[in-house]
């Protein structure tokens, strides 16, 4: 059976949102558009795009576009490694945005049919509300870098239960260009090589690291560090701070001990005993969630990196209806908070009607993504030990 009979559901959702989409932008223009999702446009459009583009100019008249960018309309040094900047040598520039921010679009589009996997009609229509949420869009809104990750990350996989060395090269590839990447290496939880492979990831990091650690302060001082539109350790404490130093430093520690009660949780899982078959579908469970934990440990990611959760949704899905009482009620609790995760923009607009629905709106967003931080650590963890034995 190949993959359109597999997926026809999710292909046929996919263009339906897809042309609906389009259709609204030519009669209603992109600005009013983006407002149904109460997504902030930025304009010249594909803006984080742009500062790739700016980097490549930079770059080809003497500038270090880490540390300085003239060539982005809003000259913002380039937080990405520094190969982006050979891009300077095709000749890439801004003129090259609207066409380049499109086909990120198309290929994010053609790594959901590959990474997301078959699922009931319930699960389909779950994936299809989370790629068509406020937080994804915004990163088609973006014309994020994080759009392409996602297809590499998404024939990675593919790739996985086919050729693991030609899927660990995919992954090592899309860290080079994004660092991230390195998480989608939890797939690898899957192998029976898993310890080889660890090893090698751990060489080839480290040494890539070293190579660019010079440049790693420059990328983390470049990277706006949101809280309303992100994600991740960081956002509460960051928050707390902006509105009492005191309090900010309370809640700062308080989350540092937070994470070390997931990590206690995760351990207590990774003791019990594993049964699931190894299955496509768990696969891509393994890398949304490994993704997401452990950018969530990083500290603050814009929320459109949300969309890696979306391969993971079809075996939350098939879990939430396991005969093990915990996995079905985590895995039902981990669909809800992804779910307000994906969709907390809307939610924020309508609260902000009220006396302090903004500082509400806000708490429900953050219990949401902790709320998905501890039950993603404990699942992914039901699966280290048993499912790695040593090399044969």
């Amino acid at each position: 059976m190949n993959i359109c009979s597999e997926k026809r559901g999710l292909i046929a959702g996919i263009c339906f949102g897809a042309a609906a989409v389009c259709l609204l932008m030519a009669l209603l223009g992109p600005a009013r558009v983006w407002s149904l999702w109460c997504i902030p446009q930025q304009t010249p459009h594909f803006a984080d795009l742009r500062i790739v583009a700016g980097g490549a100019e930079s770059a080809a008249q003497g500038f270090d576009p880490l540390v300085q960018n003239p060539k982005d309309p809003w000259e913002r040094p380039l937080n990405y490694p520094r190969i982006w900047t050979e891009l300077q040598h095709v000749g890439f520039d801004q003129s090259h945005v609207t066409i380049t921010g499109v086909a990120l679009v198309v290929l994010f589009i053609l790594g959901l049919i590959i990474a997301v996997p078959k699922s009931d009609a319930l699960g389909t229509a779950m994936v299809l509300a989370a790629v068509f949420s406020p937080a994804v869009m915004l990163g088609m809104e973006r014309g994020n870098i994080d759009l392409l990750m996602f297809f590499m990350i998404a024939v990675s996989l593919a790739l996985f239960r086919k050729n693991e060395t030609a899927s660990f090269i995919g992954i090592m590839l899309a860290f080079v260009m994004k660092i991230f990447p390195v998480f989608v290496m939890g797939v690898f939880l899957g192998s029976k090589n898993l310890r080889r492979w660890f090893i090698t990831s751990l060489v080839v990091g480290g040494v890539y690291v070293a190579l660019i650690a010079c440049d790693l302060p420059l990328i983390s001082a470049a990277t706006l560090m949101g809280d309303t539109l992100s994600y991740g350790m960081n956002v509460l404490w960051n928050k707390a701070m902006s509105v009492n130093a005191s309090v900010g430093t309370l809640v700062k520690y308080g989350s540092y001990l937070m994470v070390l009660l997931v990590g206690v949780f995760a351990i207590s899982a990774s003791r019990s005993e594993f049964t699931e078959e190894p299955s496509t579908s768990l696969d891509a469970f393994r890398v949304g969630a490994a993704v997401y934990v452990g950018t969530f440990l990083l500290g603050n990611n814009w929320d459109y990196r949300l969309m890696f959760l979306i391969p993971a949704i079809p075996q939350l899905r098939y879990w939430s209806a396991s005969s093990m009482v915990f996995v079905r009620r985590i895995s039902k609790l981990m669909l809800l908070a992804l779910a307000m995760s994906l969709w907390h923009l809307p939610l924020d607009a309508l609260l902000d009607l009220i006396p302090g629905g903004n500082y509400l709106g806000f708490a429900l967003d953050e219990m949401a993504n902790w709320t998905l931080f501890g039950g993603l650590a404990w699942l992914l963890a039901r699966g280290v030990f048993p499912v790695a034995p040593s090399d044969t």
